[in-house]
């Protein structure tokens, strides 16, 4: 609803059905089958993003996510196999119409229980020519202070997680 929810901003809400075949139940963690939390975001900015094209809409569509302050997001429950339905919710708290930017507060619930919550999430459409904004070289002499020395985790034989130092 483009001009719903407690602003009369937009509201907007979609569904997934939990398939229990998903690839993710497998590889996301060793003997322990759960929806990525990183997967119920970026469904929280899909809808932003299906927003966003009714209001400003374009050919050839690109996105910024996050563009705005610093967002929050709070996770107090997993996705398993045995769940049923997924439902994301977004409301928007804000809009700016020059900068084609929205910003909302949104719950990932499953099976009717609120499990996650993000507030202050924004996703902007961007017009122009595309851009390319480059890390640091890691490749360079003295990369290894950027990262520092980070133990390597690795997988045992016998399934073990472990890390080198």
């Amino acid at each position: 609803m483009p001009a719903g929810g407690p602003h009369g901003l937009g509201l907007i809400e979609g569904t997934k059905w939990v398939d229990p075949e998903e690839w993710f139940f497998k590889a996301h963690f060793y003997q322990d089958p759960v929806y990525p939390g990183s997967l119920g975001l970026e469904s929280l900015l899909q809808l932003l993003k299906v927003l966003a094209l009714e209001r400003w809409p374009t050919s050839a569509p690109r996105f910024r996510a996050m563009p705005g302050p610093a967002h929050r997001w709070l996770y107090r429950g997993q996705v398993v196999p045995s769940d049923r339905e997924v439902t994301v919710q977004a409301v928007i708290t804000a809009c700016d119409q020059d900068a084609h930017c929205l910003t909302a507060d949104g719950l990932l619930l499953v099976d009717g229980r609120v499990i996650y919550r993000m507030n202050d999430f924004t996703l902007q459409i961007v017009r122009g020519p595309w851009s390319v904004v480059r890390g640091p070289d890691l490749s360079a002499p003295g990369a290894e202070d950027v990262l520092g020395e980070q133990p390597v985790p690795r997988t045992m034989d016998n399934g073990q997680r472990t890390t080198d130092k």
